[in-house]
């Protein structure tokens, strides 16, 4: 699930540039993203927005990827 700040498996020795998030099902039924940002060389927030659930950030599964030195 997601809408949270969540910690990375290891932490970015000078830091994150950026967090790449991704639906990882069919969520809410019609237009919906999932999006993130860094948060510091350790964390990162993730969440996700459906148009059904009336555009309100919602917690849906999501993937991602980080890039950072």
């Amino acid at each position: 699930n997601s809408n949270g700040t969540y910690n990375f498996p290891r932490e970015f020795p000078t830091s994150c540039f950026a967090v790449f998030v991704t639906n990882t099902n069919q969520q809410g039924g019609s237009v919906d993203n999932a999006f993130g940002y860094p948060v510091s060389k350790s964390q990162f927030f993730a969440a996700t927005k459906a148009s059904t659930d009336g555009n309100v950030v919602n917690g849906y599964p999501v993937a991602w990827f980080a890039i950072g030195r």
